[in-house]
């Protein structure tokens, strides 16, 4: 809970003008004067209380008895009452906005915010927009902070639009913006926001998330989850967190009662103290083989949870009571031959049910062949047998790990899906051939030469289909630098992938 200041703290937080030197009025770009601070010592200003109205642009310098200085502030109660100002345009240079510095702007409805590194916006719950009727804002494409608290209570606030240099979104940014209904970020992935109290759709590029609401898929960009990140998020039904997080945090999920659906990607590794406390996961829970630590109640009162299948095959360790309200019979699943060691670090249940390595079998392309279990691996015979069948068109080529047999008989070792490669009948595929387009691939030591494509994108793909380099085939060839020792998959264009052999 965020503390009010006392009389005596807010007082001197408004007498903070002690600092200045002296100061002076100036007339800004857009033919309103407003009176200047300077910094004692520097070339740095603060605007003060001025009276304005219409539609005021805050300049980024100001010039005064032929000095020209910086403004870095606008003070506390810089423009308050100011009923008939309507538009504000705040400059890259602030770094730092009072408490109450518009507060009781009533006619205040646009708000340009250019302000590349603010961090300081009013303090706790004394913002800096209190009582004003913001429907409007536009950040600037330079901004990298949205800080804390900017736009709280803003209640006509209905879309907002972040541009992709946008790397921090403070905490609380949008709270109380109960009209929020879209905020999007260039960069295209999307998430949506809870601690800010709203239904609003967040595109965010930022590391680690501290926002969200409704059905969510968060990017691949994100790597953690903050704490309190989407506590209370009374809209959230189901969530998919990508591999790309590792990290769970302090009651990231608390509270969210319509959340039915959870999937935990396969990099998560530690999930926090009470983070799904309290919600509404219907069915089996899924816990990556990733996963090390539960904290302390990190699952207590999810009621609904009458299944669990955990893939490590080391028990993760548990903080206190993390599965407390849980039925203490429902089945739990795990590796094979693990049932002693998690009968001793899960003591709460006590049926367990051992299982083979989560194993699956997918194709590359279903447009051109499929992929089939022929014999499930299971604890007493860890052999799979798969089978891949290829389209008219097209012919089997290899299997991810990088066997080319077909039917394939392989030991399950651990969970994993293997991926069927497909390669189209209309050109050849071996090394150092050209197609009847001149176009050739061969391996040449440790690096991959394609020629003969000028101006198409080649894409190196590994034997897991992951994206290992990639460019444009330029003055008649492109070389890229093999990774590792294995085979490689090169597609250039639409033409057929080829295949190339590594030898270090």
């Amino acid at each position: 809970m965020r503390k009010k200041l006392s009389t005596l703290a807010l007082l001197l937080l408004v007498a903070a003008g002690s600092f200045h030197a002296y100061g002076f009025s100036a007339v800004t770009s857009s033919g309103h004067t407003l009176n200047y601070a300077i910094f004692s010592g520097t070339h740095n200003v603060e605007v003060q209380q001025s009276n304005v109205s219409g539609a005021l642009v805050i300049d980024s310098t100001v010039t005064y008895n032929n000095i020209t200085y910086r403004v870095t502030s606008i003070g506390t109660q810089a423009f308050p009452g100011c009923t008939s100002l309507t538009s504000v345009t705040i400059p890259t240079s602030v770094t730092s906005i009072g408490i109450w510095a518009f507060s009781d702007c009533t006619s205040l409805t646009s708000l340009v915010f250019n302000a590349t590194n603010c961090t300081s916006i009013g303090v706790g719950d004394y913002y800096s927009f209190t009582n004003c009727p913001i429907s409007s804002v536009t950040f600037g494409s330079t901004v990298q902070i949205i800080p804390d608290y900017l736009l709280s209570g803003c209640t006509g606030l209905t879309s907002v639009t972040i541009p992709n240099s946008v790397t921090s979104i403070g905490d609380y940014a949008f709270s109380g913006c109960t009209g929020l209904t879209s905020i999007v970020v260039a960069n295209g992935n999307r998430v949506y926001d809870s601690r800010n109290n709203c239904n609003a759709i967040i595109e965010t590029n930022t590391n680690t998330l501290h926002t969200g609401c409704q059905n969510t898929i968060i990017p691949t960009s994100v790597t953690s989850i903050g704490d309190y990140a989407f506590c209370g998020c009374s809209s959230l039904t189901s969530v998919t967190i990508p591999n790309s997080v590792t990290a769970i945090g302090f009651q990231a999920f608390s509270g969210c009662l319509r959340l039915t659906s959870v999937s935990l990607g396969e990099g998560v590794v530690n999930i926090g103290s009470q983070a799904f406390k309290d919600c509404g996961i219907i069915g089996e829970l899924v816990i990556p083989q990733s996963v090390t630590t539960i904290g302390s109640e990190g699952f207590r009162n999810c009621y609904g949870i009458n299944e669990i299948t955990c893939l490590g095959r080391v028990a993760p360790s548990l903080g206190n009571s993390v599965f407390a309200g849980l039925d203490t019979s429902i089945t739990v699943n795990i590796p094979c031959g693990t049932t002693n060691l998690y009968a001793g670090r899960w003591p709460y249940f006590h049926n367990f049910n051992e299982i083979p390595f989560l194993f699956k079998v997918a194709t590359d392309n279903p447009a051109q062949g499929t992929a089939q279990m022929v014999q499930d691996p299971s604890c007493d015979d860890p052999v799979a047998i798969v089978r891949a069948t290829a389209r008219n068109g097209y012919h089997f080529d290899h299997w991810s790990d990088g066997s080319t047999q077909n039917p394939y008989t392989c030991v399950v070792t651990g969970s994993m899906t293997l991926t069927a490669f497909f390669v189209s009948d209309s050109g050849p595929i071996g090394i150092g051939e050209a197609d009847r387009q001149g176009i050739k691939v061969y391996a040449d030591g440790s690096r991959i030469v394609v020629s003969g494509a000028e101006g198409e994108e080649a894409c190196l793909y590994d034997m897991m289909g992951r994206l290992a380099a990639k460019g444009h085939v330029e003055n008649g060839s492109i070389t890229f630098d093999a990774p590792a020792a294995g085979v490689y998959i090169v597609r250039i264009g639409d033409y057929p992938v080829r295949r190339v052999v590594v030898v270090r």
